[in-house]
């Protein structure tokens, strides 16, 4: 017996035909979420990785990354998928730029693959995206990072919350302040909506880590409110240390 559902992603695929998340050409139906050689031409990230933020490491003697090692986080551990590279920087561009909100699929598939028991052993109460500004989600649209932690949130049965933490400043009009005054300004721009129930074991995704800056304040402001646990998944990492 034929699935409805079936018939219904075939409708779509010939009317709305994907492209592939790497390269940006056409999907054949049938080959997945991307083109096989174009997964080949990402670097995922590897061990020897760093203890807190999962970025891999040039020197297996190493415990943690450069930045790990300058800084306490409040996050508890990290995890990305791929390095961020030219592949993964256009892939990303278009995922927030130009409305690709279907690489998602791709990459909340390969976080999964990846790391679903990495998430399962930690108890995960709820995905929680990063927020986007106000502004910056009427100009786009959408908010990446949400489109990411939802798929992720499906696809291992742990509830999303787009309702717990919020953004009350634009990092954009930071962009040209000095770095220790940004600092001080992107970490008040997170908060937790009052009254919002924030459960003890969260998972925050997002599109990129660099630093860590934005990973850190946000479980900061969460685990004041009564996280007791937060940890980061993102599709690239900046870097290896």
């Amino acid at each position: 017996m034929i699935n409805p559902r079936d018939i219904t992603e075939l409708a779509v695929s010939l009317f709305y035909p994907r492209r592939c998340p790497v390269c940006g050409e056409r999907l054949r139906i049938g080959e997945g979420l991307a083109h096989e050689s174009c997964r080949k031409k990402l670097r995922y990230l590897r061990e020897p990785r760093c203890a807190k933020c999962g970025k891999s490491l040039m020197d297996p003697r190493q415990e943690y990354c450069h930045d790990c090692r300058r800084r306490t986080s409040d996050f508890d551990a990290g995890r990305g998928i791929w390095l961020h590279d030219k592949y993964i920087r256009q892939s990303l561009y278009e995922f927030k730029y130009a409305n690709r909100r279907e690489y998602a699929d791709f990459y909340a598939e390969e976080a999964i693959r990846l790391y679903g028991d990495w998430i399962r052993i930690r108890g995960i109460d709820a995905v929680v995206p990063v927020p986007l500004h106000a502004d910056k989600y009427r100009a786009r649209g959408y908010n990446q990072a949400e489109i990411f932690a939802g798929k992720i949130a499906k696809g291992m049965d742990i509830p999303l919350r787009t309702d717990i933490l919020l953004r009350r400043k634009s990092t954009t009009a930071l962009k040209d302040l000095e770095p220790a005054r940004r600092r001080r300004s992107v970490a008040e721009a997170f908060m937790t909506a009052p009254g919002a129930f924030v459960p003890p074991n969260i998972l925050l995704a997002d599109d990129i880590y660099t630093t860590g800056n934005t990973a850190s304040y946000c479980a900061r402001a969460l685990k004041k409110a009564g996280a007791e646990r937060v940890f980061v998944i993102t599709v690239s990492t900046g870097g290896n240390a």
